[in-house]
């Protein structure tokens, strides 16, 4: 006996093939249906002399990436570009993200930002940022 299995379809998803294949049946100019904002998913890890990120940029090269760091945020900017001529291949779907990203994350104040270092490699963009001793914003003035 086979089992059937009911799958859910994202509605999202569903609309946006649906888009697809009336734009191609009445021939319409062909829509996007990409993700329209993109941000890669970020991990941060804590150890007791650094914080690493770690992004996730699947598709992506090291040369369309850049990091700057402005006081106490760190600015990660990147593009992907699609390889595939319009020209020569017709796109049935666009799941992936293609184009420009920027995302800014907030840094904590004891960091060393002099000795920064990033790798990217297998699509994983790590950024390791060492820590310094906290500047100790108190003291105890003594009346004479």
């Amino acid at each position: 006996m086979l089992t059937q299995f009911k799958f859910q379809h994202n509605n999202l998803l569903s609309d946006r093939m649906m888009d697809a294949q009336i734009a191609e049946i009445f021939n319409l100019p062909k829509k996007s249906i990409q993700p329209e904002k993109f941000q890669p998913n970020l991990d941060v890890f804590e150890s007791k002399n650094a914080y690493q990120l770690m992004f996730a940029l699947p598709g992506f090269q090291k040369e369309n990436l850049k990091i700057e760091i402005d006081k106490n945020y760190l600015l990660l900017q990147g593009e992907r570009h699609l390889n595939a001529s319009e020209n020569e291949t017709k796109q049935h779907l666009l799941e992936s993200f293609y184009g420009k990203f920027s995302r800014k994350i907030q840094l904590p104040e004891q960091i060393n930002i002099n000795s920064l270092e990033a790798e990217f490699k297998d699509g994983i963009l790590t950024i390791s940022i060492p820590k310094t001793e906290l500047k100790q914003n108190k003291s105890q003035v003594v009346i004479r």
